[in-house]
């Protein structure tokens, strides 16, 4: 099994990716809105793949990039 960390602050995004994602029954798929959730994701599912939104907005409203 193959798993997937999709971390997008967009929603859309988010879903977008699990709904295309979830047609492969070997595809584990965990999805964050940021930077520090993913890096607990990570650690705690040991993500194979990452897409990661390249233009994350930080919480200070602010992006990173």
């Amino acid at each position: 099994m193959t798993s997937v960390l999709v971390v997008d602050d967009e929603e859309l995004v988010r879903f977008g990716f699990q709904l295309v994602l979830s047609a492969s029954p070997d595809i584990d798929i965990v999805h964050t809105r940021g930077g520090h959730e993913a890096s607990a994701a990570a650690e705690l599912h040991g993500a194979d793949v990452v897409l990661l939104d390249a233009v994350l907005v930080l919480a200070g409203g602010s992006t990173d990039g």
